[in-house]
């Protein structure tokens, strides 16, 4: 007996450090189904972006909102009707995709027959722990969030809280929540998932919208999963991945080379988990285009202005691929970036450099 108790001990912890598991019960008069003009009405007030939720059919999205319902009013279950557990599973999901502020869902859900569902919440924290924890964000973000909105143009709000992110939380895999904003915000240690809904709320806060899109890393030898984040500024969207613009080798920094990177430029990196993105149209928020530091053709002084404006990196882009091997080939054989820098009273025989031939960025550290 003492055995079988262990074993499923060991099956439940598996399972909620996986996001949910499947048992069985029946349905009892402690389960509630809310009406769908009471769910539709909740969702309405929300003031958030609902990426997921507006790529939904009418089905989806009322089981959508039940879930919502079910989250942000910590009910302890509701039933949901004429669905499926992968269709659950997956609205829970976007959810949470939609809503980094529910970080202390860990969603789970139980079969009940054919037709009826009983998803059961399960949460990290309580109700009074959750409002706490929420006056502490409020109280650590204020000046932050009163900067950001103080500055002038949606580009540079959407740049210091990304590199407020970057420069504020470490990566480090850690057991429990470790994916949700809080870890980031709050602890300062956090995974992909929560440098990416960390950077997802704070846009909200300053009204940008914004949405988190899981995928795959196609960089990565191991094609780990990933996450980064959907911007929308001026009717356009780009991309940014505040976990991989965080650089710790070599000189630390935030590196500008994963802020508003074009929908071409993120399929070359990554592939989204749902076919819920969408493609850049115009490409006028280019940022380095903004600080002098994008290559049409290949110019000499566009490097060494990088360096003289900056201490220890400087980061310049391509427009293309001829461009930048072009650049690439006078810093390997020409010896450009030792000029550059010897110039600018900048070299050291500890100098380095970095070329991204994914999205044509070079780096010189010095």
């Amino acid at each position: 007996m003492k055995i079988i108790k262990t074993i499923i001990a060991l099956i439940l912890c598996v399972a909620l450090c996986f996001g949910g598991f499947t048992a069985y019960r029946y349905i009892t008069n402690h389960d509630s189904i809310p009406d769908s003009e009471t769910v539709s009405e909740h969702i309405s007030n929300d003031e958030h972006i609902n990426y997921y939720y507006s790529k939904l059919n009418a089905k989806q999205q009322l089981i959508y909102e039940t879930i919502y319902y079910a989250y942000s009013t910590f009910e302890s279950s509701v039933i949901i009707q004429d669905s499926d557990p992968d269709t659950i599973s997956l609205m829970a999901g976007f959810v949470l995709y939609d809503h980094p502020e529910l970080y202390y869902v860990n969603p789970s859900y139980t079969y009940v027959n054919d037709t009826k569902y009983i998803l059961y919440p399960i949460y990290y924290y309580s109700e009074d722990e959750v409002a706490e924890i929420n006056e502490q964000l409020d109280e650590q973000l204020a000046d932050v969030i009163d900067y950001a909105s103080s500055l002038d143009s949606e580009l540079e709000k959407a740049k210091y809280l990304y590199d407020y992110v970057i420069e504020n939380v470490e990566y480090v895999v850690r057991s429990g929540a470790d994916q949700t904003m809080t870890s980031a915000l709050l602890d300062g240690q956090s995974v992909c998932a929560g440098y990416a809904k960390a950077y997802q709320y704070l846009l909200s806060q300053v009204d940008i919208d914004s949405a988190y899109i899981p995928g795959t890393s196609l960089v990565s030898t191991s094609s780990s999963g990933h996450a980064w984040t959907m911007v929308e500024i001026d009717g356009d969207y780009y991309y940014c991945d505040t976990t991989w613009g965080d650089v710790t080798s070599g000189v630390e920094h935030a590196c500008s080379a994963y802020f508003m990177m074009s929908s071409d430029e993120m399929l070359r990196c990554y592939e989204p988990d749902y076919d819920y993105y969408e493609t850049t149209k115009y490409y006028e928020l280019n940022y380095f285009a903004t600080i002098d530091c994008y290559m049409e053709s290949y110019e000499r002084e566009i490097l060494s202005k990088a360096v003289r404006n900056n201490d220890h990196v400087a980061e310049i882009k391509c427009s293309n691929e001829e461009v930048y091997n072009e650049v690439v080939n006078k810093i390997k054989n020409d010896y450009l970036a030792y000029y550059v820098l010897k110039e600018n009273n900048k070299w050291s025989n500890d100098d380095t450099y970095y070329c991204n031939d994914y999205l044509y960025v070079i780096e010189l550290f010095y």
